[in-house]
C-alpha cells in the first residue's frame, strides 16, 4: 500500500507532467489489464483527465511511475 507521502507525491509528479509524458506513462503502464487507448484518445482528452486516468491507475495498482523514463 502507497503511504500517504508516496500518494502526494505521485500526484505531484503527475501534475508536472506535460501530455507526451502523460502518454508515454499510459502507453508503457504495467498492469493486470490492457491500457489501450488509441492515439486519437490520448490527443482528444484533455490534460486534466490523462493525469486522472494515471493517477486511478497508480491508485488500484499500488505502484509509482518512474518520472524521470518520460523525460
Amino acid at each position: 500500500m502507497l503511504s500517504p507521502d508516496q500518494v502526494e507525491e505521485l500526484n505531484d509528479s503527475i501534475q508536472s507532467m506535460d501530455r507526451g509524458a502523460l502518454i508515454y506513462q499510459l502507453q508503457h503502464f504495467q498492469c493486470r489489464f490492457p491500457v489501450d487507448f488509441t492515439p486519437e484518445f490520448y490527443q482528444r482528452e484533455p490534460l486534466h483527465r490523462l493525469r486522472h486516468i494515471l493517477f486511478g491507475l497508480c491508485l488500484h495498482n499500488q505502484q509509482t511511475i518512474d518520472v524521470a523514463a518520460a523525460a
